[in-house]
């Protein structure tokens, strides 16, 4: 189980990654408003996604691409580096909580709240947790001969 969940985790980074190419070229889970900004982007087709058409904004879907793009990344190299089974999928869970909460922070649009935070940072802190006990229960468990293979 734990070589699927690696695997999964793994493609789940690049895919990630690749759609929120997607949403940048809808200007669609874009950011907020980012005056002064020297990279934010403005999004002026009519038929854009963007809730604040002409207004330069956070390109929080090139934020979280990137960030998808360093995981898998980060992954791989584990992967190659060798680890025990199920360590890519509880790094990836952590990984993906962390960077989804503090680009939360940039994202433009109405969202629910849950006290000062938006209800996806604190789903996102979940994600963080359950991948961080995840890690933690795994490696205390894990024996030499579950290590995958470099």
């Amino acid at each position: 189980a734990g070589d699927l969940f690696d695997a999964v985790s793994t493609a789940s980074a690049l895919i990630m990654s690749l759609s929120r190419l997607g949403c940048f070229f809808a200007g669609c889970c874009h950011g907020r408003p980012a005056y002064g900004l020297s990279w934010a982007v403005v999004f002026s087709d009519p038929a854009t996604a963007s809730l604040y058409r002409g207004i330069p904004l956070h390109p929080t879907q090139l934020y979280s691409a990137g960030a998808n793009l360093l995981l898998f990344l980060l992954l791989l190299f584990l992967f190659r580096r060798g680890t025990f089974r199920g360590a890519l999928a509880g790094v990836y869970f952590l990984g993906y909580g962390l960077s989804r909460f503090v680009i939360e922070f940039y994202r433009g649009g109405m969202r629910p709240m849950a006290g000062p935070l938006s209800l996806n940072q604190v789903l996102c802190l979940g994600f963080a947790a359950g991948g961080a006990v995840f890690l933690l229960r795994r490696a205390l468990s894990a024996s030499p001969k579950g290590a995958h293979e470099p």
